[in-house]
């Protein structure tokens, strides 16, 4: 603070020394000296007042440099080291006439490489960022200094502290605002090492936004990026900033995907966040010819990088981008639609296009447009895409013609498992599998069971198919299964919409029994008998088949379906009116729980999705207790940290139910005396 202050009036002094010597020329006029008594002689002693009085500032600070600054820079204490370097950044700001000089600068130069202390690389690193910004006419008596150690700061880019990498980038930004950077001699490597360094803090997702926003600022400025905003010009600054990205940024080895970080990053930057909104001139761009995927493999990734640019500004702000997107979508998936790493960008144009205020033919050509591309791609990255999409002109719209067109789709992707198949095995299964694919990926969107009187046959198909695929140990029955999942969620949700209307108790919904089925099937599966799990009885007798990791995703799929089912389903919603086409009969849901508890008991599967089961329904009957007591059991042994939370759940279904549970889990056989404590407790 001493220092500050000191620097601070010698600084002031100056100032005044400039009027005062000002007006000490204009008193003298045309005379060398001033004489006795004048107005210049006045002035004259005043200049000598000010110059004698800075000096003294000057020496006190050099005094206090010396004896405090030189010595306690090199503290064995980090804490004592960090606060005399980061009290020469305010030296520097308040009189950079003096401190912003190799002499001075020096100091916080070596603490760059100082290992321990974080805090001192940092203030170091704020010093200099310091002098170079206060620079001004002084520049060129820095200009050693900084080839010296400009390189040494785009290393501090990736500095294990992101305290420093944030100086260290406003260091160099400081360095090139400037000036100096341009000016210096760096050899060929030393300068692509330098960008690299920087460049890839934009899409480095362990970093602040901050920093990656910096990092991208100094980027532009470097590479002297001129964002013109006029309608030709802005679709030429987009394809630059796409060619950036891509070749500088990302690099050969870099995933497109990083793309949304460095667009974040523009956003971030207030100045120049107006290019990326300006959705005319995305959409002219995206749609001229020379913007061509197919041309070439650089062409690709260039036009990836773009479309994802596109993607993720319009994601913040898609109500402005809505209008543009909507008028142009159409066009934009028949040009890129058949290219599955760009239709899933595309599609998520189409969610940012479904906020468009106008629900008109446009509305409903560019829905269609998104459900065709369902017909022709089975990339389940595209298909979830698209349905989100799709789900989002749904729910904006209440168009007849939109729903007619969603009900079309939807039945033209259950064609293939609802007919018997024809042509070569080959070409069926792969049309099966496909139709599987559409199915789960439009289920997460819209009501796939209304479009098909119900969808019974489906769920009756996707059962079947999901038993036959768990059968031969292909890791596509989960498909099948979570398509499953997503029709019986579409059946409750139905089921309460109606619940006002309930009359006379109406018989089970056939989806929930082809789940029920299909799910139960999938888990019989592990064992080398499923005809005899799934007939129940003592399951800890039956061997289960050579564990793989097919197998497991198939398992973790039938247990979050048959979570789904014990919430949704569950036998107790039998007494309740309204819901009674919901339940499951006692004896489906006792196999079902058998088969997960003796999963649970067997410790081959991970506790989670048994606990799911578990929880999503009371201890309302044997078999459901009998999996409660599995799970806690588990829990106790395995996870202390899930029993709080099972404990809670279990506790608001009645005392009753929690001591059943209890006596239940102490009769395990293999029960120790730390799970019979924690059961306790």
């Amino acid at each position: 603070a001493v220092g500050d202050r000191l620097a601070e009036a010698a600084t002031s002094i100056d100032d005044r020394l400039v009027i005062a010597k000002r007006q000490l020329r204009a008193a003298l006029g045309s005379s060398k000296t001033p004489k006795k008594g004048s107005k210049a002689e006045t002035c004259q002693q005043t200049v000598d007042d000010l110059e004698e009085a800075r000096t003294k500032c000057d020496e006190a600070l050099d005094e206090l440099f010396e004896g405090v600054f030189s010595k306690r820079y090199r503290d064995s204490k980090p804490e004592v080291r960090a606060a005399v370097v980061k009290g020469l950044v305010g030296w520097v700001q308040a009189r950079p006439s003096k401190f912003a000089a190799t002499k001075y600068l020096k100091y916080a130069a070596w603490v760059l490489d100082f290992q321990d202390g974080a805090a001192v690389r940092a203030s170091g690193a704020r010093v200099l960022a310091a002098a170079f910004a206060c620079a001004g006419d002084q520049k060129d008596t820095l200009r050693d200094f900084a080839l010296r150690f400009a390189p040494r700061l785009g290393e501090m880019a990736h500095d294990v502290d992101p305290d420093c990498q944030a100086a260290a980038i406003q260091a160099l930004r400081a360095l090139k605002d400037c000036g100096l950077l341009d000016e210096l001699e760096l050899g060929e490597d030393e300068d692509a090492t330098l960008r690299d360094n920087v460049y890839a803090k934009i899409v480095d997702q362990a970093c602040s936004a901050d920093i990656r926003s910096d990092a991208l600022a100094f980027a532009l400025d470097l590479e002297e990026f001129d964002a013109n905003t006029s309608q030709g010009d802005a679709q030429r600054s987009l394809r630059d900033l796409g060619r950036f990205v891509e070749a500088s940024v990302l690099g050969d080895d870099g995933p497109t995907t990083l793309t949304s970080l460095a667009a974040d990053a523009f956003l971030a930057l207030p100045e120049r966040a107006s290019l990326l909104r300006d959705w005319r001139a995305w959409v002219a761009l995206l749609q001229r010819d020379d913007v061509d995927a197919a041309a070439s493999q650089e062409n690709q990734r260039l036009v990836d990088v773009l479309l994802r640019l596109c993607a993720r500004s319009a994601e913040t702000d898609s109500l402005s981008a809505a209008p543009a997107l909507l008028e142009a979508l159409p066009a934009l998936l028949t040009k890129y639609g058949g290219d599955d790493d760009l239709l899933q960008t595309v599609c998520a144009l189409g969610e940012s296009a479904s906020q468009a205020s106008t629900k008109d033919a446009r509305y409903v050509k560019a829905c269609k447009a998104l459900l065709d591309r369902v017909a022709t791609t089975s990339d389940d990255a595209s298909l979830n895409a698209a349905a989100k999409a799709i789900r989002a002109f749904s729910a904006n719209s209440t168009d007849k013609k939109l729903s007619k067109a969603v009900s079309k789709c939807i039945s033209e992707a259950a064609k293939p498992l609802l007919e018997e198949p024809a042509g070569d095995n080959d070409a069926v299964e792969a049309a099966l599998m496909a139709a599987v694919k559409r199915i789960q990926a439009l289920a997460q969107a819209v009501d796939v069971p209304a479009a098909l009187s119900g969808g019974a046959a489906l769920a009756e198909a996707l059962a079947a198919r999901a038993a036959q695929l768990a059968d031969d140990g292909d890791v596509n029955a989960k498909a099948c299964l979570e398509a499953l999942g997503a029709l019986v969620l579409w059946r409750a949700k139905a089921c309460l919409d109606n619940i006002d209307d309930a009359g006379d108790a109406e018989p089970l919904d056939p989806v929930i029994t082809a789940c029920a089925d299909g799910a139960a099937r999938a888990l019989a599966c592990r064992y080398e008998a499923p005809t005899l799990a799934l007939k129940g009885g003592d399951l800890h007798d039956l061997e289960l088949r050579e564990d793989d990791e097919n197998t497991m995703q198939v398992t973790r799929a039938a247990l979050d379906v048959v979570a789904v089912l014990a919430a949704a389903a569950h036998p107790g919603l039998k007494e309740r009116q309204g819901l009674e086409s919901m339940a499951l009969p006692v004896e489906t849901d006792a196999q079902l729980c058998s088969l997960v508890a003796d999963a649970c008991r067997r410790g081959d599967v991970s506790l989670e999705p048994c606990a799911h089961v578990a929880a999503a329904a009371p201890p309302e009957t044997p078999a459901r207790t009998d999996l409660w007591a599995a799970v806690v059991a588990r829990a106790a042994k395995d996870d202390a940290d899930l029993l709080p939370s099972l404990s809670s759940r279990l506790a608001g279904t009645g005392p009753d139910d929690v001591a059943r549970v209890h006596l239940k889990a102490l009769e395990a056989e293999t029960l120790d005396q730390v799970t019979a404590k924690a059961l306790a407790k």
